[in-house]
């Protein structure tokens, strides 16, 4: 009779939309999710091979969100399988499975011991000099201030040794834009500063430092590191990170000259006072296919409550800075609500024990349009609260309810909002937790 297999799954929770490891926040242990029998078939196999039980392990959000990935390495049509586990009698370090299928039985390809105890990077490339799909890792050990670079190398007949380097982050894009996949790497250097390195494969068997650039400030943590296109195809490099003093800053680089790179803000950097435990971090906060950077508005006007902040959202990129919206952030459910230019400088905000609301500044002149009216309700243009979705809110005209991720919304708009304005919001609202 087979050996029972331990499904345990641990899930790897990372900071940010990027690929940033946390080790203050690194597994959390779930009940045995079910598995596919083909994935069964693949946990029984591994066993069998080493002669003990095992416990799978995979990464929420870093490239795969399965134990068991299935992909075509080699271009034959047919996917291997690739598998991250942990062996109790293998040592404490994570192990790396490769298996293909033959028939209905799945047989070890390579089996190797990796350098930490967790993964929290994956992903696979195409290099132009070969013709496999080649496996990058990302490792790293809560006992160890470095993390550690992996690529697999796959084409048995070119037989190139494991490519292995420290590093703190990982990226991968094209850089010299040969249309092949190029290394971005960060390391923090003596002096307390991060360096950014890209490489690039070379035809020798082994990577190139093609560029080099150390981010401005020191002592600080990379909240999110992403590479993304921009408006001119262009391949941008977005920093995001922290300092000692509660700002977050964001730096740009564009990557030319074959992945040298150069500053793609025209101010270098973009800061903002932020004393909250969310990072703030570039998003595409309006769905356009780019990257915008978010700001911090602080006005002459002290009544809006700490809890919520104003922020701008962008592109920095072209010569002239482009602003995509404005709006409201809620700092205890990282929800961003955008509210419509005509809004800035003319509403504020109030925050209740269960809802919030943007309201009307008053004004000399609004004053004297209320005079004969109910100020304080005239004033509320919108009221948002979070609510169980089982609740029975009654909805219809000025009355919604938002589903964005897991949480649900109810938005109460006043009667003088324009149904323009209200389909507006309504479209340019994001979670960013």
């Amino acid at each position: 009779m087979r050996r029972l297999i331990i499904l345990l799954c641990t899930v790897l929770v990372l900071t940010g939309c990027s690929g940033m490891p946390s080790r203050n926040n690194i597994t959390n242990l779930l009940s045995a999710p079910k598995f596919s029998q083909t994935e069964s078939n693949i946990a029984e196999a591994i066993a069998d091979h080493i002669g003990e039980n095992i416990t799978l392990r995979y990464s929420q959000s870093q490239g795969y969100s399965s134990p068991v990935q299935l992909i075509d390495i080699d271009g034959d049509e047919n996917d291997e399988a690739i598998v991250f586990y942990y062996a109790p009698n293998k040592g404490t370090n994570i192990r790396m499975a490769v298996l293909s299928c033959s028939g209905e039985r799945w047989n070890i390809v390579s089996d190797k011991e990796g350098l930490g105890t967790e993964v929290f990077y994956f992903d696979t490339a195409e290099f132009k000099q070969l013709e496999n799909r080649q496996l990058l890792v990302g490792y790293l050990s809560s006992n160890i201030d470095e993390n550690f670079f992996v690529t697999y190398f796959t084409d048995s007949e070119k037989n190139i040794p494991d490519y292995v380097e420290r590093c703190q982050d990982i990226v991968v894009g094209d850089v010299n834009y040969d249309g092949y996949s190029d290394i971005i790497l960060t390391n923090r250097t003596a002096d307390g500063r991060i360096r950014l390195r890209s490489l690039a494969f070379e035809d020798s068997g082994t990577y190139k430092v093609v560029g080099t650039r150390l981010l401005r400030y020191y002592n600080i943590d990379i909240t999110q590191l992403k590479a993304a296109q921009s408006v001119k195809g262009e391949t941008v490099l977005y920093a995001d990170y922290r300092d000692d003093y509660n700002q977050m800053h964001t730096e740009a680089v564009v990557f030319r000259d074959g992945g040298k790179m150069y500053d793609a803000f025209a101010s270098t950097v973009v800061s903002k006072q932020w004393e909250y435990n969310t990072d703030l971090n570039c998003v595409d906060i309006d769905g356009d296919g780019y990257l915008e950077t978010p700001s911090v508005i602080h006005t002459e006007h002290t009544d809006d409550p700490e809890i919520l902040k104003t922020v701008e959202w962008t592109d920095y990129i072209p010569e002239q800075p482009q602003r995509k919206c404005i709006g409201i952030y809620d700092t205890h459910t990282d929800m961003f609500v955008a509210y419509p230019d005509s809004w800035q400088d003319n509403v504020t905000t109030s925050y209740g024990s269960d809802s919030w609301q943007i309201v009307r500044r008053q004004t000399e002149e609004n004053l004297q349009q209320d005079s004969d009216q109910n100020p304080q309700q005239e004033n509320v243009l919108v009221t948002v609260s979070q609510v169980d979705y089982r609740n029975d809110i009654e909805t219809g005209a000025y009355s919604y309810i938002v589903y964005k991720s897991t949480k649900t919304w109810h938005f109460d708009f006043d009667r003088s909002v324009d149904l323009s304005e209200i389909q507006y919001i309504l479209k340019n609202i994001t979670d960013l937790g």
